[in-house]
């Protein structure tokens, strides 16, 4: 049976659950200063740590340590996400320090990116799971009146939205990686490390306790929220013919979180095989293939499984939109696109192949005063409809008709009556 609740919540954390998360990190983090030959000793004890915190939800088991050396870990998702050497420039906050950092430029840009990708290679990272097979972005460096900071920042940007994706500081004097950030890339999850000691209760009173009892559901009410979900998921699959499994089952689900919006469920579901649904009130809102672009955010994220020829014209894009959005059953008076919509295209960044996606954006009556919101992702390659977003506030408010309280806290209060 899948997971009802992913829902992220609030714990204590301890001093013994502080010191089992640390034991359980440290082989990760002296593993990779050994792919990097980081100074710091194998293997990397608890007194060689100066301070450390924690992500304090359940199920996450997220660090950022401070060693007393000078270096700084960041672990999330059962990898090292970033680190910081005690010579790493771009973190300094204090300008008096900057002084420190003059020095002779002794690589060229591209001698530093090439340490960058044999660098992401030692940790055993293939150089498209980080987004490094393309071009960087690397600003001039910087100097101060006749002065240079030899480091180079070089960023692979990520074209979802033009931030970076993986940053990598190189000191072209010393010719040395002074720090590496991934930024969330799904690529490169892990499975979380085991953790023997449990979490503390949090305290009555803590305000997090509020955080976690807010939006929380009855059990039973989301076991019988499934059928209709899955009900609403076939229905749009069929309509736009969607190569969904159908009939949707348990076996195919591996996430369905359920909230409660004061009175109204609003449930996420994800597929085993990457496709994303939403479900609101008494009906889907959203649906994502895995080949989804501008919604990506928690699929392993490739360019090159995007990268194509463009197609279709922005106009016929904006039709195959439109007919999809007829599809979905709704009354023909009732769907708003008979305006001109607004179109988002991927970020472009130089050196970045072509990306012949297309957002297209209904918003009615406006954006400012908006009733009804509609987004379609469109492959301009394929000619496919990836993603579809429809609500519309007059729908707000319906709940599908079960006979037991959503709210886990009225469901509680009932059965001690």
């Amino acid at each position: 049976m899948f997971d009802f609740f992913s829902s992220g919540e609030w714990i204590q954390v301890t001093a013994q659950y502080s010191n089992a998360v640390l034991v359980a990190v440290l082989p990760y983090l002296t593993d990779f200063c050994g792919k990097l030959g980081l100074p710091i000793g194998s293997p990397l004890s608890t007194a060689q740590v100066l301070r450390v915190g924690l992500d304090p939800h359940r199920g996450r088991v997220g660090a950022t340590l401070w060693l007393t050396n000078g270096y700084a870990f960041w672990f999330d998702r059962g990898q090292v996400s970033a680190f910081e050497s005690p010579h790493c420039y771009f973190a300094q906050q204090e300008p008096e320090v900057v002084p420190r950092f003059y020095g002779q430029v002794k690589m060229s840009a591209d001698e530093a990116i090439a340490l960058a990708r044999e660098t992401v290679r030692k940790l055993g990272y293939p150089l498209e799971d980080v987004l490094a097979d393309t071009d960087p972005y690397i600003p001039p460096l910087e100097r101060v009146g006749t002065n240079t900071i030899p480091h180079y920042r070089i960023q692979w940007l990520d074209p979802r939205g033009g931030s970076p994706a993986t940053e990598i500081e190189v000191d072209a004097e010393r010719k040395v990686v002074e720090s590496i950030r991934f930024n969330g890339l799904v690529t490169l999850r892990r499975p979380e490390p085991r953790v023997d000691v449990q979490p503390g209760k949090l305290p009555e009173g803590h305000p997090w306790r509020v955080l976690n009892e807010m939006g929380k559901v009855n059990p039973e009410y989301a076991r019988r929220l499934v059928p209709y979900v899955f009900s609403a998921i076939e229905d749009w699959g069929r309509r736009l013919k969607w190569d969904l499994p159908l009939p949707v089952t348990t076996n195919h689900v591996k996430r369905f979180y359920v909230s409660d919006q004061g009175g109204w469920p609003h449930c996420e579901v994800t597929f085993t095989n990457g496709w994303e649904f939403k479900f609101r009130n008494s009906g889907l809102t959203y649906a994502g293939s895995p080949r989804r672009f501008f919604d990506s955010d928690k699929l392993p994220f490739r360019i090159k499984n995007y990268v194509g020829q463009w197609k279709l014209t922005e106009q016929q894009a904006i039709e195959l939109a439109r007919n999809a959005v007829a599809k979905l059953g709704y009354p023909e008076d009732f769907v708003h696109t008979e305006a001109k919509p607004r179109v988002f295209r991927p970020c472009e960044i130089k050196g970045m192949p072509a990306i012949p996606r297309l957002q297209i954006e209904w918003n009615y009556p406006n954006i400012e005063r908006r009733q009804q919101w509609i987004q379609v992702e469109v492959d301009c390659d394929k000619g496919a409809v990836e993603a579809i977003y429809f609500d519309d506030g007059s729908l707000w408010g319906k709940p599908p008709p079960i006979a037991v309280p959503i709210s886990a806290k009225a469901a509680s209060a009932g059965s001690a009556k």
